[in-house]
């Protein structure tokens, strides 16, 4: 927990201030979770998408896919979009953290949206 913070007047903490370290991935983080909080919800989208598509092997996939989900079904209207990424997290990360909070969206959306779910896989139950 960092104490320090980035432009006084919004409290910022020192975790926003990566958006520009090209040196490792953490830029793509932290440049996700600023536009996140300046509701630049597009850019935000990108950064995720590139974490996808350049570290799912690592342990940032799942993590980045997840709130890529969460970013299409809750700020940008997408929750076509948002199931099928619940999906690929739940086949492609099956021992994820994430899983039981992906697959509850999923069984949601299913439930509320049936003629739109079966165009999905089915999920073992």
């Amino acid at each position: 927990y960092s104490t320090k913070t980035y432009g006084h007047n919004i409290g910022l903490s020192a975790v926003f201030r990566q958006p520009n370290a090209d040196h490792s991935h953490c830029h793509l983080l932290h440049g996700y979770s600023l536009a996140f909080k300046k509701q630049e919800f597009l850019s935000a989208k990108k950064h995720l998408e590139y974490i996808i598509n350049e570290y799912k092997e690592g342990i940032l996939g799942d993590n980045a896919l997840f709130k890529l989900a969460e970013l299409q079904e809750n700020q940008l209207n997408q929750p076509e979009e948002a199931m099928k990424n619940y999906e690929k997290l739940l086949f492609d990360y099956p021992g994820s953290l994430f899983v039981v909070e992906a697959r509850k969206r999923y069984r949601d959306y299913q439930t509320r949206y049936p003629d739109k779910a079966n165009s999905l896989k089915t999920i073992v139950k």
